[in-house]
């Protein structure tokens, strides 16, 4: 399992996955973290930097996206009613 936080994601990802490439290609894995990355094939309605540089090492690790694309932050100021 190796987890990532969003703030420096690319060089992490990189790193964790060069350091790691044995393990995640012989071995189930799990990457989890805030990473904030967006990209349209996962159900996001624009790319982001993060999402764009995510989907090649996901792809060459064939890594299963398990998030569905839905909302897993609710913007509080956005969501108030107005009475």
């Amino acid at each position: 399992m190796l987890t990532i936080g969003h703030q420096h994601y690319k060089t992490k990802l990189d790193n964790a996955l060069s350091r790691n490439k044995k393990n995640i290609t012989n071995n189930p894995t799990i990457i989890g973290g805030d990473l904030n990355a967006k990209h349209i094939p996962w159900g996001s309605t624009k790319n982001n930097p993060l999402g764009v540089n995510s989907l090649n090492p996901i792809q060459f690790f064939r890594l299963i996206r398990l998030n569905d694309g839905s909302t897993t932050h609710i913007d509080k100021a956005k969501n108030d009613l107005e009475v």
